[in-house]
């Protein structure tokens, strides 16, 4: 798994850590012994302030949450959290992955303004242009 370049983390029932890729330490500052401690209680770069509410809700409901999150520093990631199953199909507790979209949000916003640039450009252009009777 660690060959991914996905940050994944596995947290059981109670929501603490079971086991991690090493992409994850960048974002959770994991050590080893974290393993058992709740992903809650450990710092992190990124803007997301409902994690815990989010990881209570998938363990509870059963029902995939994705949200974009950013660092201080603006890479984004999109987070995935999913219930983890086990082989015999019993919930064993939640599985999150962060997943570097850094670039398509850049190559997102360059369209947008380009976008807006051509549009500006045929308002500009059709401002004269006598209006269809």
């Amino acid at each position: 798994m660690g060959a991914t370049a996905i940050a994944t983390i596995f947290l059981d029932r109670q929501l603490r850590i079971t086991r991690y890729t090493p992409p994850a330490v960048a974002l959770f500052n994991l050590i080893p012994s974290d393993i058992g401690r709740p992903l809650t209680d450990l710092t992190t770069q990124l803007d997301y302030e409902q994690l815990g509410a989010d990881e209570l809700a998938v363990l509870e409901q059963l029902v995939p949450i994705e949200r974009e999150v950013r660092q201080a520093d603006g890479t984004c990631f999109l987070a995935r959290l999913l219930p983890y199953r086990t082989i015999e199909d019993h919930i064993a507790g939640v599985v999150l992955t962060f997943v570097d979209i850094t670039e398509r949000k850049r190559i997102e916003e360059a369209l947008r303004r380009a976008r807006d640039e051509l549009e500006d450009r045929v308002r500009s252009r059709t401002a004269d242009l006598p209006t269809p009777t």
